[in-house]
C-alpha cells in the first residue's frame, strides 16, 4: 500500500519537472551546450513517455477496479440467491467424522453377525420325524357325508 502512495507523488514531481523544462524559453535553451540540450531533449522525451504510460496504467487500474467491483457484486448476488446450499469446512469435517462412525458400527455389526453364525453352525441339527410314520389312531374316523334334514 505504501508503494501506491509514493508513486503519485513521484509522478507529480516528474510532471512538474517536465512542465518546468517545457516552459523554458527557447533562447535560454539555445544558450546551453549542444550536449546539454540533447540530454534535456532526451529527458523531456522520457518524462513524456512516463506520463503517457502512467495515464495508460491509471486507465487499466480503473478498468480492473470496475471489473473487480462487478465480480464482487455478482458473488454477493449469487451468495444471496444460493443461500446455504454450500457446505463449510466444519460441516464437511463433521460429515466425514459421522461417516467414519457409521463405518465403524457397520464393521462391528458384521463381526457380531459372523460370531452368531459360527455359534449356530456348532448347534446340532434335529431332523423332524416323517409325518407318514405316525402311529395309527385307536378309533377310526368316520368319513361319510352327513345328510341334511329338511324340515318343511
Amino acid at each position: 500500500m505504501k508503494r501506491n502512495r509514493i508513486r503519485p507523488g513521484l509522478i507529480g514531481w516528474v510532471a512538474a519537472a517536465v512542465l518546468l523544462a517545457l516552459s523554458l524559453p527557447a533562447p535560454r535553451a539555445a544558450g546551453l551546450a549542444p550536449e546539454e540540450a540533447e540530454r534535456l531533449q532526451r529527458l523531456n522525451g522520457l518524462v513524456e513517455d512516463l506520463l503517457a504510460s502512467h495515464a495508460t496504467m491509471q486507465k487499466r487500474l480503473s478498468a480492473l477496479t470496475d471489473e473487480l467491483q462487478a465480480v464482487r457484486e455478482g458473488q454477493t448476488r449469487s451468495d444471496a440467491r444460493l443461500g446455504d446450499r454450500f457446505a463449510t469446512r466444519e460441516e464437511l469435517r463433521k460429515l466425514a467424522q459421522d461417516l467414519r462412525e457409521i463405518d465403524r458400527k457397520r464393521e462391528e455389526d458384521k463381526r457380531l453377525i459372523l460370531e452368531e453364525i459360527r455359534k449356530l453352525a456348532q448347534v446340532p441339527v434335529v431332523v423332524p420325524k416323517d409325518p407318514r410314520s405316525r402311529r395309527p389312531r385307536s378309533r377310526p374316523v368316520r368319513r361319510w357325508p352327513r345328510r341334511a334334514t329338511r324340515t318343511w
